[in-house]
């Protein structure tokens, strides 16, 4: 079966991402790895996947996607964002 994480919301934070408003709650935190529960229920159905972002190194962050439903459904997904703080 699928295992599921207890989510203690510390930090809300709301997302627009592919024309839907995401809600994303802070499930866990741990030297500088950020585990994310996102949900919203948009025109397009029910969406929801867990992420993590991590910093390895100053001005670089990492967004991997661990896992990800649409209307109930798992979506094959591990993907992995890598972002660069542009000056």
């Amino acid at each position: 079966g699928e295992s599921t994480v207890e989510a203690h919301p510390v930090v809300g934070m709301h997302f627009e991402c592919r024309r839907m408003v995401m809600e994303a709650l802070l499930v866990s935190l741990h030297e500088q790895q950020y585990f994310f529960e996102r949900h919203t229920n948009g025109g397009e159905g029910k969406f929801f996947e867990y992420c993590l972002w991590t910093f390895p190194k100053p001005g670089i962050m990492k967004h991997t996607i661990s896992r990800r439903s649409a209307n109930g459904i798992p979506v094959p997904c591990k993907e992995t964002i890598i972002m660069q703080r542009v000056k």
